[in-house]
């Protein structure tokens, strides 16, 4: 069942980052809903980041064009690496009642 976030989930983080990179933008918001509490989180584009990831996706990619079937850990955490921090903000985390906006 799902739950109410408390942060950006990790796996959400590079499809963001890719977006905004793609996108030319500069943040864009995560919200997560559950039954009458909500969390916004602002998430920046982040260059250190993207650069961390398009190397994986770039490993990956090639392996694709070259007819080799790819491993999915060239884009996995390798030896319990972590990605560069990005800059989130939460701008809103309590209780959300959605009668009040469409009731």
């Amino acid at each position: 069942m799902h739950q109410l976030h408390a942060a950006v989930p990790r796996e959400y983080m590079a499809q963001m980052q890719g977006q905004l990179e793609v996108l030319g933008r500069v943040w864009c918001d995560f919200v997560s809903w559950r039954k009458g509490r909500l969390l916004i989180v602002r998430v920046r584009h982040s260059a250190a980041y993207w650069a961390w990831l398009f190397g994986r996706l770039r490993r990956f990619w090639r392996g694709v064009g070259s007819g080799v079937n790819p491993q999915l850990e060239a884009i996995a955490l390798e030896g319990g690496e972590q990605p560069p921090p990005v800059p989130q903000e939460v701008l809103y985390q309590g209780a959300f009642d959605v009668n009040d906006y469409f009731g």
